[in-house]
């Protein structure tokens, strides 16, 4: 048996969003962020408090499809292999 432990998954329809312990003062990040799952696809989920014009608060949703994991090859280099500066990415 593998003792990976698989991700938790919200059921159908349903979600959980978690405080935003990162997010830096003045910035345009979320204050709230999770997971739900809409018809078998999981999504991101933000939220942001707001105030609408005449001052009431208000909340703010947003949903993406979940980033994959990059695993691309092509500029992966071995363990104590030299890495050249035209192989870097950026």
């Amino acid at each position: 048996m593998s003792d990976k432990k698989k991700p938790f998954e919200p059921n159908e329809q349903t979600g959980f969003i978690f405080k935003n312990k990162f997010k830096k003062e003045g910035t345009n990040q979320p204050d709230f962020t999770g997971s739900c799952k809409i018809k078998g696809n999981l999504y991101n989920v933000s939220l942001w408090k707001k105030l609408t014009k005449k001052g009431d608060p208000m909340l703010s949703l947003s949903f993406s499809p979940p980033e994959k994991e990059i695993k691309s090859t092509k500029h992966a280099a071995k363990p104590g292999q030299p890495i050249a500066e035209d192989d870097l990415p950026f």
